[in-house]
């Protein structure tokens, strides 16, 4: 379909608008679009690219009629929200209009209605509410999504209300926090997920199945690990408009087990030792605000590593030569390390080369990155490491003071006859916990939550390591 039109303040242009439908027997989202042409410029918008279509009304004569069509644009990784402004006769809008709003609401794509939204007020600079209000529920309210807001107002508040909460009638949960509070959030819906299935979470070897709800970041925590892994980059534009476009990506939990019991599944990282004692320091010193992410770290590496003696059991996975059709194929093999370390570190990520940029990837499954860390690494080597490791280097992973596995589990258990009472705290996705016992196992859970992403497998062409 073809319609002319005369552009908004600058008669004798003309701005030619065409929707259309490439193939209407194909029923994908992506083969719907609005193509206009403007001052000679082609400009496509996909549907599902559609944020919202709104009328602008008619001026006095009721002669024209002014339409705006807001639109997600990508560039690399970043999406912004742009307009499209068109004005033109009353008799040529009014029937583009209600066209291009009809198709758009049978568009079949999964675009949201209803969140349940957790907010931490408190998390990162402690702007989390306004982050919400002055920019991620203008852009839900634009895209016709309802929200159902909880707000944080003590330990644990976001724990109690997902237990109680009704899921039946919402399309997504998200979160706008730090990935403590995404961890916090989404554990309760993998344990709600568990039990329907009647399936014991706190088995190290009980598969985890998918949560049939989505989860989303906004990232106004301190580190956003997730939203890095989710969508390229830490944005909150970019990551309220992946949302409101719907796609999602799976992606494995790791499940942290000690005394016979689930103590948390994580899904960005674990540690013990020094990573997680300066996590734990940092988090007592929040009257600091954003300084104590420096000071912190300073001042441990000026005083030195707790060194610690370890037995460490890992279940690695190597890809093998042969593969079945389309199907990896991985040879399993139990190895063994006995030792003094100052440091472990669980990622539920990995490096890999996406769009042509090396970053943090985050796994689906069937393995998970090990690393641990041995005596005879200096301050300004480890720091270094940190640096490259956050940034997705290949060196990062090259230095003789350390050992890592692609690991589908692992047991550490600490060997000193009287473990000091540090060797019992454990740092999971940036919150402090304490361990019943000195040691514990974790276990990699493939595909255990749908994410709202912007990134797909195929972004993903070759890994770093």
């Amino acid at each position: 379909m073809h319609h002319e039109c005369r552009t908004h303040g600058s008669p004798g242009q003309t701005v030619y608008v065409t929707y259309i439908i490439k193939d209407p027997k194909i029923k994908s989202a992506a083969r719907y679009e609005v193509v206009c042409t403007i001052f000679h410029k082609l400009v496509c918008v996909a549907f599902v690219d559609l944020i919202a279509i709104t009328d602008q009304g008619t001026d006095k004569s009721d002669q024209d009629q002014s339409v705006v069509i807001h639109y997600i644009k990508h560039s690399g990784f970043s999406l912004s929200k742009e307009t499209l402004l068109l004005c033109g006769e009353t008799t040529v809008i009014r029937p583009f209009l209600e066209h291009v709003r009809d198709t758009f609401t049978h568009v079949p794509c999964s675009k949201p209605r209803r969140f349940l939204v957790f907010i931490n007020p408190i998390g990162g600079k402690g702007n989390g509410r306004k982050t919400f209000d002055d920019i991620v529920k203008p852009l839900f309210d634009l895209a016709g999504i309802t929200c159902d807001v909880v707000v944080s107002e003590r330990q644990n508040m976001c724990t109690e209300v997902m237990e109680s909460q009704d899921l039946t009638n919402i399309d997504g949960i998200i979160v706008c926090g730090g990935d403590g509070t995404l961890s916090e959030v989404t554990n309760v819906l993998l344990r709600r997920t568990m039990v329907a299935a009647d399936l014991d979470f706190n088995e190290p070897k009980c598969k985890v199945p998918t949560a049939a709800i989505p989860v989303g970041h906004i990232p106004t925590g301190t580190a956003n690990v997730m939203t890095h892994c989710c969508f390229g980059c830490v944005d909150v534009v970019s990551a309220t408009l992946c949302i409101i476009k719907g796609n999602k990506r799976p992606m494995g939990v790791s499940g942290v087990y000690s005394g016979g019991k689930l103590l948390r599944y994580s899904m960005v990282g674990v540690s013990i030792g020094f990573i997680a004692d300066m996590m734990n320091n940092r988090d007592q010193l929040r009257w600091m605000g954003m300084l104590r992410l420096l000071w912190v770290p300073i001042v441990m590496l000026f005083t030195g590593f707790r060194h610690f003696i370890a037995e460490i059991t890992i279940d690695t996975r190597t890809k093998t030569d042969v593969s079945e059709g389309d199907k990896i194929t991985y040879t399993e093999k139990e190895e063994k390390f006995e030792g003094e370390i100052f440091n472990t570190m669980l990622l539920c990520w990995s490096l890999k080369n996406v769009k042509g940029k090396s970053q943090i990837w985050p796994n689906r499954g069937p393995f998970q990155t090990f690393i641990f860390y041995k005596k005879g690494c200096s301050s300004l080597q480890f720091v270094w490491h940190i640096i490259k490791l956050m940034s997705g280097k290949q060196e990062a992973l090259q230095q003789e003071f350390l050992q890592h596995y692609q690991a589908a589990g692992y047991t550490i258990r600490v060997k000193e006859d009287n473990p000091v009472d540090a060797n019992l705290e454990i740092n999971i996705d940036g919150d402090p916990f304490r361990l019943p016992e000195p040691n514990h196992e974790n276990r990699f859970h493939s595909d255990a939550v749908l994410m709202f992403s912007s990134l797909t497998d195929t972004d993903a062409d070759s890994s770093v390591q």
